[in-house]
């Protein structure tokens, strides 16, 4: 489904066709896609990006669309011979690593995200990030009538909105119904995604 017939659906459910609500239902749609980022991590959602580590920076923007971490990697430049995943410190582990502390480990690249930026240490020039992420999901308007959430999992967005709009009519008893359907859904994805993941013989080791 798109932009306008998950708007249409949600109205038609909702009953409602007042300037309030109409007018609100963008806003509304940003606030279920909120709720969706926080919640899904899926492989569909998996994107791949490679930073360049350079000399005296250990700060690093993180992509625009991001939702969440899943793999972090450090390689040589232009070699795949040698790579190991980062370990996570904390932002106090990583101002004591940043100073010589105990946690200091020349065998051991630390990360951590600090306003919105990664933070590495120790920082060797001209090696390569590779981070795998979780994209957060294009926003749905009328200029953006679809994404991928929309086209697979209309519902959620059905229901999803129609919490809100019975959340800004105050209806309690219909937001609780309409958000039990939308957690359901929510976790069915992620069941399914995690079903998906994990099928297949298990690796063998020859």
């Amino acid at each position: 489904m798109d932009y306008k017939q998950i708007t249409d659906t949600i109205l038609a459910y909702s009953d409602r066709k007042d300037a309030g609500v109409i007018n609100n239902l963008d806003n509304f749609l940003t606030v279920v896609e909120s709720r969706i980022n926080r919640k899904l991590k899926t492989q569909k959602q998996a994107m791949r990006t490679r930073m360049l580590v350079k000399e005296g920076e250990a700060y690093y923007g993180l992509p625009s669309d991001f939702a969440g971490l899943r793999d972090i990697e450090i390689k040589d430049d232009n070699t795949t011979t040698f790579h190991k995943t980062m370990e996570y410190a904390t932002p106090a582990q990583m101002n004591d690593l940043s100073g010589g502390g105990r946690y200091d480990d020349i065998e051991t690249t630390y990360y951590t995200i600090v306003a919105n930026q990664l933070q590495i240490y120790p920082v060797n020039p001209n090696s390569v990030l590779e981070i795998v992420y979780y994209q957060a999901i294009a926003p749905l308007t009328s200029d953006t009538p679809s994404n991928w959430v929309a086209t697979a999992f209309p519902d959620i967005y059905i229901f999803g909105g129609m919490v809100e709009i019975s959340a800004f009519i105050k209806d309690a008893e219909a937001a609780m119904l309409w958000d039990k359907r939308f957690v359901e859904v929510i976790r069915e994805i992620i069941d399914d995604d995690k079903d998906t993941r994990w099928s297949g013989p298990p690796m063998r080791i020859r």
